[in-house]
């Protein structure tokens, strides 16, 4: 009946020149309006004239009302402008009443492209944010997935609070809530009854949580203790003591944000700190970056260096795949080569550009992402170079040159960069190494592809060059070459032609054909299809093949993409992060590792 009350709304006021707003559409001006035909045109801000059936538009369209932040642009420009330049955090208010309460990356793509170009984003929001902040009616959560929320009373723990509190039941919104008040500056006294709201809420936590999401479960325990909440079904120190076990600890620590890892090592640590360091030495080859980040130096403050440097020793002579993050680990903190002696950069530099080469996924794969990353510093580059002799410089070059680590433009441009370190090394680069056909672990591109850019040379060769030879020709006999601009122009494109004849055939060289046949399934590689779910429930299915494969309607990516890159070495039903129009990755999961479709197979074969 709301709803049906809510287009009888818009069918009645909807009219020339009235200001609507359309989810997809975003905002617009009605240009016509034909009750007679039951037809309605706007002018929207990303298409102009769009016709819809009045029948139609009483369901989408939303009518705006003065204040919504699209009806002050369009009518009142220059208090918008005002807010826009020297008010950011009052159009972000205008914005969130407008919408409703609205996560940022839901903010962002209301601004961005019509009031905000993308690349002002980033200080337009820190000026608001930092505006924001200050005002007491405004919440900004920690999440980014959580909505910006424009308050009617000013946040504090008081009665209503603890009343709302005791009433909740999603569990996310407990800890960030109770998480608020462990954090809050001027907490005010916690009484016995507002003890047993936290107790209750925060055990319904543990309970609810159990070992399907032990981070949370850890989280409600750590607020407990901070809060000193002592009940029989809060038994803090009973709970942490049972997170010492191997299993339970593993699966806890990578459930917990970043941010919080330290914080649960050092309640662990209070609670029996020879049991927990004694755990994490042992179990330094198996954990991911962000806790090996906090454990490493957690262990050193505790005096246990000459424990962690005897490991990392240990492992670094056994070169085990666990180690991607020991390793990086080890380039972030590069004096420990010397002091625990485990040799120098020429050193290091072999093992990354090992551990590079191996398919890893989920936390390992962003590692390794870093590794490669590290390569394109040319400030660590130049130490690199400047540690290592003659010999060594040599084989760096070559094993960088072989490697299948990134894409042929970003290799090349390492290769550059040692290049005008150490000249010399030019020679590396100019030795024939073909790599043999049909090598999936060396770089390869499909026939389709291959044979394409070999057609592309060929034209080159035979019919650019030689009608620039005749263009060059003609242009000097028409007399004085230093004013001909025909010359000059013909020269110049001559020059273009030679480059691109030569970057051809040096591409030709370094990578093989394939038709991708008789590959191994089980994990994401080259040659493999793969089926994602996102969070919404939409899927998405792409078949990975060589460096330079691209279809977007047959769903073909390149090996050397970043989606590929983050995909490959996954496997089914693991949870992965892609690359997304956001800031941030968006987290799938991978429902199916498929063959190549017959589809993509008769694209390979095309030529």
């Amino acid at each position: 009946m709301q709803e049906m009350l809510k287009r009888i709304d818009v069918s009645k006021d909807l009219k020339e020149g009235a200001l609507v707003y359309e989810k997809s559409w975003g905002s617009g001006v009605v240009r016509q309006f034909d009750p007679f035909y039951g037809k309605v045109v706007i002018d929207f801000d990303t298409k102009q004239g769009h016709r819809m059936m009045l029948s139609y538009a009483s369901e989408c369209l939303r009518l705006m009302d003065e204040e919504h932040l699209h009806s002050i642009r369009r009518r009142d420009p220059e208090r918008f402008n005002d807010m826009l330049e020297n008010h950011p955090d009052e159009l972000i208010r205008v914005l969130i009443r407008s919408y409703g309460p609205q996560p940022i990356q839901n903010v962002q793509s209301i601004l961005i492209p019509v009031i905000l170009a993308e690349g002002d984003w980033k200080s337009f929001w820190e000026r608001a944010r930092k505006a924001l902040k200050k005002d007491p009616l405004f919440e900004i959560p920690r999440k980014r997935n959580e909505p910006l929320r424009v308050l009617k009373v000013e946040k504090g723990y008081n009665e209503h609070w603890y009343a709302r509190l005791r009433k909740e039941r999603d569990m996310q919104e407990i800890i960030r809530s109770v998480d608020e008040l462990v954090n809050a500056k001027d907490r005010p006294e916690i009484t016995e009854d507002f003890a047993e709201v936290l107790s209750n809420r925060l055990a319904f936590v543990v309970k609810g949580a159990g070992s399907r999401l032990p981070g949370l479960a850890a989280r409600a325990v750590m607020a407990a203790r901070e809060l000193n909440i002592q009940a029989e079904e809060m038994d803090t120190d009973r709970l942490l003591s049972a997170l010492l076990d191997e299993e339970a600890f593993l699966s806890a620590i990578r459930d917990v944000p970043a941010k919080e890892i330290r914080r649960l090592l050092n309640h662990l640590r209070a609670v029996d700190h020879e049991h927990m360091e004694a755990l994490l030495l042992r179990l330094i080859p198996q954990l991911d970056m962000p806790v090996l980040n906090e454990t490493l130096p957690l262990l050193m403050e505790q005096g246990r260096t000459e424990e962690v440097a005897a490991i990392i020793r240990d492992l670094t002579k056994e070169r085990q795949v666990a180690d991607v993050e020991v390793l990086y680990w080890i380039y972030r903190h590069p004096d420990v080569m010397a002091q625990w002696n485990l040799g120098g950069l020429p050193e290091l530099v072999r093992w990354l550009l090992r551990v590079l080469n191996e398919q890893l996924a989920g936390e390992k794969l962003k590692t390794q992402n870093l590794i490669r990353d590290a390569f394109e510093r040319k400030d660590w580059l130049k130490s690199v170079m400047e540690s290592m002799n003659h010999t060594e410089a040599r084989e760096f070059m070559r094993r960088v040159k072989d490697s299948i680590a990134w894409d042929s433009i970003t290799q090349r441009s390492i290769m550059a960069n040692l290049i005008k370190m150490k000249p010399e090394l030019q020679e590396v680069v100019a030795e024939d190494r073909a790599p043999e056909k049909n090598n999936l672990t060396g770089r390869v591109t499909s026939n389709h592809s291959y044979y394409e850019r070999q057609d592309q040379l060929e034209h080159i060769i035979t019919v650019e060059i030689p009608e620039v030879a005749k263009e060059i020709g003609v242009a000097r006999s028409h007399g004085d070459l230093r004013e001909n601009f025909e010359y000059k122009a013909a020269k110049e494109k001559q020059a273009f032609l030679l480059r691109r004849r030569a970057e051809l055939e040096s591409m030709l060289s370094q990578v093989v054909p394939s038709d991708f046949s008789n590959v191994p399934f089980g994990l994401v590689a080259q040659g493999a299809g793969v089926l994602l779910e996102y969070a919404d429930g939409h899927q998405e299915r792409y078949y990975i093949l060589g460096e330079w494969d691209r279809d977007e309607a047959l769903g073909i990516i390149s090996s050397e993409s970043r989606l590929a890159q983050k995909l490959i070495g996954a496997k089914e039903d693991d949870i992965v992060q892609v690359p997304s129009s956001l800031e941030e990755d968006q987290e799938c999961r991978v429902l199916a590792v498929e063959p190549l479709s017959e589809a993509v197979r008769t694209w390979i074969e095309m030529q």
